[in-house]
Order: C-alpha cells, then structure tokens, then sequence
C-alpha cells in the first residue's frame, strides 16, 4: 500500500524527523520512546536543611546545657546563662536561673509543686553557700553574631542545704496551719454571732420586724462566706 499524495505532502511539511507507517505520520521520536519504552524520572529537589545555619542565640551555645547532675555523694546543678552580648547581661540572668534551678530542685525534693517558691532561696544565700567556686566564663565564637559571652555555674545542694529546706518548709506548714485554724475559726465565730443577733432582736421586736431581719441576716451570712472564701485563696493549703 502506497502513501497518499496528502500524506507525503504531510512528511515534507514535518520534516526528517517523521516517518509513514501504514499511511499515518508518526514523530520518530515518539516511535524511538515507543519502541525503546524508556522512560525518565524526575529527582526532586531536596530543601535545604533549616538546622545547617542557627537562627537563635540558643543554637550557637555549648553542648552543655542547664539541669540536675551529681556531685559525688550528693545531688548538684549545673547552670547555663546566656550566650550574651555582654558579662554584665551574662550576670543578672544567672541569678533568676540559679533561684529557678533551686525552686525546681525543692518542687523535686520535697515532692510539692510550688513549694520553691513559697521557701524563696534568694540568689546572694546561694551564691554565698551552694555555689561551686565561681561561674566559669566561656566566649562562644560565631561568623553570624560575632563573639557571645556565656557563664556556667555549678550549685552544690549538700546536706546543711536540705536542713535548711526542712525547717524552713516545716516553718510554712505551721504558719499555714495557723491562718486555716483561724480562718475557720473566725468564720465560725461570725456565723454564730449572726444567729445569735437575729434572736435577740427579733425577740426584742416581738416579731414585727422578722422579713427585715431575715433578709439583713441572709445578707450578712452570704458576706462572710464570700469574704472567707477570698481569704482562703490567699492562703496556701498545704
């Protein structure tokens, strides 16, 4: 079977790279990938990896890192401030991390959140009596922000330091006890005097006045337990 005149016509207009087969014109490239049957794959690209270049402060410290460690026979805490621009920077906020370390140790040791803070080891005591020698100064270099400063402390939380722990916890406990008993109490108290206003002068009255005594009553009763109620937020049930 011989090629149309159109279809010839059609090979002239495509050019070389076309080719009749049973009177259809076919790309040769197309025949090639047919007949060939490879295919190609497409390898993405791979996002560049946001760890390779450090955005914060955080990411250019030393591999040591704040948290609990062991002195020996006893417990110990290790303290990292900054890095910073500047020692001074360095300095004030170490002493909020060395309260923050203690109050996380005291929460731990005596097993009640929150307890660290109601003790308040202040930083100048820690200083004087749990640091380890003086904060090592370390310079932590970087072509992005240039030379940081950065200190490491190491607290000591030996056995002088859990006494006083102990006593000072021990201290809170009675104070608290104290205010609740006499929370309590003075509640109790007012409740009693309340009732006992009411009968006298309703009986002083002899009953004509009972609606606005009940109602000054009823008032007076609901003012005490919202005021005992505000006041027993304030004090630590422990």
């Amino acid at each position: 079977m011989f090629p149309s005149p159109v279809v010839l016509s059609l090979v002239l207009l495509t050019g070389s790279d076309s080719t009749v087969v049973d009177g259809r014109v076919i790309e040769r490239a197309a025949a090639d990938r047919t007949s060939t049957g490879s295919t190609s794959t497409v390898v993405p690209r791979q996002p560049a990896d946001p760890r390779a270049v450090p955005t914060t402060f955080e990411a250019l410290s030393s591999p040591s890192k704040s948290g609990a460690i062991r002195l020996g026979d006893v417990d110990g805490w290790r303290v990292v401030a900054g890095p910073f621009k500047s020692w001074g920077e360095c300095h004030r906020k170490l002493n909020e991390q060395i309260e923050h370390a203690v109050n996380e140790y005291i929460d731990d040791y005596l097993q009640h959140p929150g307890s660290g803070e109601q003790i308040h080891i202040a930083a100048a005591y820690i200083r004087s009596e749990l640091l380890v020698g003086k904060p090592q100064r370390n310079v932590v270099q970087s072509k992005l922000v240039g030379d940081m400063c950065q200190l490491t402390a190491v607290l000591r939380f030996d056995q002088p330091f859990l006494i006083v722990i102990d006593r000072r916890w021990h201290s809170i406990r009675v104070q608290t006890r104290l205010l609740q008993v006499a929370l309590l109490s003075g509640v109790v108290f007012l409740l009693l005097a309340t009732s006992y206003g009411y009968l006298k002068l309703d009986a002083a009255s002899r009953g004509r006045y009972v609606r606005r005594l009940q109602f000054a009553a009823v008032t007076v009763i609901l003012a005490l337990v919202v005021a005992g109620v505000l006041i027993a937020r304030w004090i630590p049930w422990i």
